[in-house]
């Protein structure tokens, strides 16, 4: 599903917010600031309405499935499943233990998880559990607020397995509101840039990522990736490019060193 937003403000904490969602795509919302991720998500997930301007969407159903960032103000139920009951039936879906059952799988978790008290699983468990919760309906639209926050190398990696799943496998279009630049730089196609609750940059994330001066001025760091690869030109005379993947930049260094 298509999203645009057209010169949308809200009080004074956004002003005059223009950019455009593709459909099967995935947008990295990037700012230093938590204060217009909490706004910009709460309007574009529906929650708020802009004080001015306009957000419209692809399609008159907004069917998305929400990652918030602090996962234990989502949860209504103690137990898991009950949660994911509450959940499906919200949207109206019948054929729930399919749902369950699919969901919970491509997150890699076995139905046992469907018995505990969500309280009591570990931060890795509950992200998985959230997700497996956003996918249960099959938004057209996954909306994540800082998704690898709290969580260490091998969960943030699994995490970023299923978000790369949803959008080649499965189609989805994605917005993914963080601070991380190397989870932007890592998983999404294109970037919007905030600083101060404006937008100062909108477009390919290569182009935003490289600029070492726009980057200190929204006070963000420019993604690991990036930085190794201008110490390799500055200090050995070889561009290698920019590569999301680390793996495909340690290729690239090697057809040159070998």
């Amino acid at each position: 599903m298509e999203i645009i937003l057209n010169n949308v403000s809200y009080l004074d904490q956004i002003r005059n917010v223009s950019f455009e969602v593709e459909d099967n795509k995935i947008l990295g919302v990037v700012g230093s600031s938590d204060s217009f991720k909490d706004v910009l998500f709460d309007i574009i997930s529906g929650f708020s309405m802009p004080t001015s301007g306009k957000v419209m969407y692809g399609s008159d159903y907004r069917n998305f499935g929400l990652v918030h960032k602090y996962i234990d103000d989502q949860f209504f139920y103690d137990n898991v499943l009950e949660q994911f009951m509450f959940t499906l039936k919200t949207h109206g879906i019948l054929n729930v233990q399919k749902r369950i059952e699919d969901s919970l799988k491509i997150v890699h978790l076995g139905r046992d998880i469907l018995d505990r008290n969500f309280y009591d699983l570990s931060l890795s468990e509950k992200v998985k559990v959230k997700f497996a919760l956003a996918l249960s309906i099959n938004p057209e639209v996954l909306i994540l607020y800082e998704p690898l926050f709290g969580l260490d190398r091998n969960d943030s990696d699994n995490v970023l397995k299923i978000i790369r799943m949803m959008k080649l496998r499965y189609g989805k279009t994605i917005i993914i509101f963080s601070k991380d630049t190397d989870l932007i730089y890592k998983v999404c196609d294109d970037a919007v840039l905030f600083n101060d609750g404006e937008v100062v940059r909108f477009g390919d994330k290569n182009s935003i990522f490289v600029n070492e001066k726009l980057m200190k001025i929204c006070k963000l760091n420019i993604p690991k990736n990036v930085e190794f690869s201008k110490i390799v030109k500055r200090k050995k005379k070889v561009d290698i490019g920019f590569k999301c993947d680390f793996d495909d930049l340690v290729k690239d260094i090697y057809r040159f060193v070998r």
